[in-house]
């Protein structure tokens, strides 16, 4: 059985040297050792990051409140920062775990008959999170210190995806169904006001619904098909509203 723990346990064994790494005199200066508003979580450094737009060409606001918070607690240790997108990274480990497990058994639902014990499922989404997990291009993300942005914006980009999936286990309509698809909204913005990566996330649930659901099924705009991209429009009023104030 493949327990949270134990996904957890993988990238924090593969990037625990991070733990004995210093600051970068690249991005890191900029952001956070020589940016005097992310120095603690104050009032003004809260107002800053929501209301600035021009200390950098692009808005995140929980990005700069991320690193503020960092600050709050270890100051400008660089052990405090690198741990922080440690955990964030193993926390995404997990969530990837649970997603592509979640995916494979759609696939697997319309492929053909779906084993009874799921232990393909389960050790392919395994497989899967684990070159994800400790592939080359997360290394950025885990070692360089102001990289917190991306993983903190893919955890609640991740998050936003499963509450999406829970909403769609939920009869329609129904409370839990709007409340679950509400979660996932507010994580998705959430996301965005981190650093804009997920801008296409409206487009990867599309995505979903086509292949995987399967809810186009009688044709893109007939049978339910409108009910589907109508609630598509929160996500991409978000993404247009982040992207615009990032764009001006």
């Amino acid at each position: 059985t493949v327990t949270g723990v134990q996904t957890c346990a993988l990238p924090i064994s593969v990037f625990s040297g991070v733990g004995r790494a210093e600051f970068v005199a690249w991005e890191n200066t900029v952001n956070i050792c020589e940016n005097p508003h992310v120095q603690g979580l104050t009032a003004a450094n809260v107002r800053w990051a929501f209301t600035d737009v021009t200390y950098v060409p692009r808005y995140m606001p929980l990005g700069w409140l991320s690193y503020a918070a960092s600050c709050q607690v270890g100051g400008l240790n660089p052990i405090a920062h690198h741990a922080g997108n440690l955990l964030l990274h193993a926390l995404n480990t997990v969530l990837v775990f649970f997603l592509t497990r979640r995916l494979l058994r759609l696939a697997a639902a319309h492929g053909g008959p779906v084993e009874r014990d799921g232990t393909r499922v389960t050790w392919g989404a395994a497989a899967a999170t684990l070159l994800w997990a400790v592939h080359p291009l997360r290394v950025e993300a885990v070692a360089l210190a102001s990289a917190r942005i991306y993983v903190q914006a893919a955890a609640l980009a991740l998050a936003c995806v499963l509450a999406w999936l829970r909403a769609q286990d939920a009869p329609s309509p129904s409370r839990r169904r709007q409340a679950w698809l509400a979660v996932s909204v507010l994580a998705y913005v959430a996301s965005l006001l981190t650093y804009p990566i997920a801008l296409t996330l409206p487009a990867a649930l599309l995505g979903i619904d086509a292949f995987l659901l399967r809810r186009f099924a009688a044709g893109v705009l007939r049978g339910g098909g409108g009910r589907v991209w109508l609630e598509k429009l929160p996500y991409a009023l978000a993404a247009t509203a982040v992207a615009g104030v990032t764009l001006w």
